[in-house]
């Protein structure tokens, strides 16, 4: 469950620390981890049964069932590992009780069926805590940054593996499936999400699913994909013409490549998430396509695939170093096609730096 290439116990120890700073600035006796990403970001533990309880003065405990208590021992050693039967509350509570603890950090995503047991059994002040775990999750060490870039490299070498095979009369969904086998074969864990392929008039839906449409000649594809490395994920999109590309399709690929790119120019260190959003999106509207950009222009990436921050028109949250972001404006006229172009991108003080190696020149197959 703890892969060979995970962060080392003096980083997963740090985070521990970061946190404990945090719990004391929101005043908070304790918080109490369940999510999975957030309890494999604190201690590299990717089973399907753990929750922490961290303190304020480093005293934090892991908890786990049955099936994983041998793992845990044998992989965790920066917290104290025990077993409990469930349900948990009865262990917890005679730890909160005996430290004193009155109010708990708990997280947004537990279930409401949890929520009301924790209420009931603990005797503790619940207080909503989401946004402390996901702040320290925003910027990435370099065993995180290690961890993305392997990601890309797979999901690279699989797009590459897929374009050989588009050609006319192939369909969206054979294509998906030769991606996740092609994910495998380069040594990824899985897909970072369903990959989106879509093809002619397909393209005009961001969130398209593969299905039975076959390539045809002067379709624009789009393909949205990603890799899993060591828990993290990658996301890249590119976008494909099959056969000639028409006057039209070039004005539009080209409109969007602008677009990114003068969005990848904004990223740095200070710079709001909605200045990124709007460089894309002034771009775009200055061409006649404003309408035809319908969501936000990117998301943080990392153990999960949709990450804060949130590049939107309304955020003004400042862009911190190390966050790791996507970039990806599109156009999407609905009975023609879309296009879409993505890159990962790290923020740096001096600016971003893509992690996307792919090249953005439209392809003609």
């Amino acid at each position: 469950m703890i892969p060979s290439h995970c962060p080392s116990e003096s980083l997963f120890a740090q985070r521990l620390q970061r946190l404990a700073r945090a719990l004391k600035r929101e005043k908070l006796d304790a918080i109490l981890v369940w999510d999975r990403a957030n309890t494999r970001y604190l201690c590299g533990f990717a089973g399907s049964a753990s929750l922490i309880c961290i303190l304020p003065d480093g005293s934090s405990c892991f908890l786990t069932d049955s099936r994983y208590i041998a793992l845990a021992k044998e992989t965790i050693r920066h917290l104290e590992v025990h077993e409990i039967k469930p349900p948990a509350e009865k262990f917890l509570a005679r730890l909160l009780h005996r430290r004193g603890i009155r109010k708990v950090g708990f997280e947004e995503m537990i279930p409401y069926s949890l929520y009301r047991q924790w209420g009931k059994a603990l005797k503790v002040q619940l207080v909503e805590t989401t946004a402390l775990i996901r702040s320290l999750r925003e910027q990435k060490d370099r065993t995180e940054l290690a961890a993305i870039a392997r990601a890309q490299r797979i999901t690279e070498r699989a797009f590459e593996r897929v374009l050989a095979l588009c050609r006319p009369g192939r369909t969206e969904r054979a294509l998906a499936r030769a991606f996740l086998h092609a994910i495998e074969d380069e040594g990824g864990e899985g897909p970072a999400f369903d990959p989106i392929i879509a093809s002619g008039p397909n393209a005009a839906i961001p969130h398209a699913r593969p299905g039975d449409r076959a390539l045809q000649r002067g379709d624009f594809v789009v393909f949205d994909l990603g890799a899993r490395c060591g828990g993290y994920h990658s996301d890249m999109t590119r976008t494909v013409v099959i056969g000639r590309a028409s006057e039209r399709q070039r004005r539009v690929y080209d409109i969007v490549r602008e677009a990114q790119r003068r969005a990848v120019a904004v990223v740095r260190e200070g710079v709001l998430a909605c200045e990124v959003d709007q460089a894309a999106r002034r771009w775009i509207d200055r061409k006649g396509f404003g309408r035809r950009f319908r969501h936000r222009v990117g998301h943080g990436v990392g153990l999960e695939i949709h990450e804060s921050p949130s590049l939107n028109s309304d955020n003004r949250s400042p862009l911190r170093r190390g966050m790791v972001i996507t970039v990806e404006p599109g156009i999407y006229i609905e009975g023609w096609g879309g296009v879409r172009i993505e890159d990962m991108v790290r923020v740096t003080p001096g600016g971003g730096e893509v992690l996307t190696r792919w090249p953005h020149r439209l392809l003609e197959i």
